[in-house]
C-alpha cells in the first residue's frame, strides 16, 4: 500500500465521518466538515461532544454494574473503586445542574453579554 494510497483512505474516512456527523445533527458548518475531513482522529469527538446530552442520572448505577462484571476479568487489577465511580457520578450531577442554571441565565431575554463581560473586567 503506498502513501498515496492511504493519504485518499485517511480522506475518505474523514469524509464519511463527516458526512455521519451531518446528518445526525442535522447542521455542519463548511468549516467543521473541513477539519472533520482533514483531523477526523482529532475534531470528531470534539463534534460529538459538543452536542452530547447531559449525562443520565443512572450512569453511574450502570458504570458500578459494569465494574462489578469486570471484577473477574485481567481488567481487574486496573478497574477503579466503587467510592470513586460514586463521587465522578455525584460531580457529573453537580456539573449537569450547574450547566442547566448558566444554559438559563443565556437563555433570558434580559442578558446582554457585552455587559456581562464588562461587568467580568470590573471584577
Amino acid at each position: 500500500m503506498t502513501i498515496a494510497t492511504i493519504g485518499v483512505l485517511y480522506l475518505a474516512t474523514g469524509g464519511a465521518i463527516a458526512t455521519v456527523i451531518a446528518a445526525v445533527r442535522r447542521r455542519l458548518s463548511p468549516g467543521d466538515a473541513a477539519w472533520l475531513i482533514g483531523l477526523w482522529p482529532l475534531y470528531a469527538p470534539l463534534q460529538l461532544a459538543r452536542g452530547a446530552p447531559d449525562p443520565d442520572p443512572g450512569l453511574a448505577h450502570d458504570l458500578l454494574a459494569a465494574i462489578d462484571r469486570a471484577q473477574g476479568s485481567p481488567l481487574a487489577s486496573v478497574r477503579p473503586d466503587v467510592d470513586s465511580v460514586r463521587a465522578l457520578g455525584a460531580r457529573l450531577r453537580e456539573a449537569s445542574a450547574r450547566r442547566a442554571e448558566l444554559d438559563d441565565v443565556l437563555a433570558r431575554p434580559d442578558f446582554d453579554p457585552a455587559r456581562a463581560a464588562a461587568r467580568a473586567r470590573e471584577l
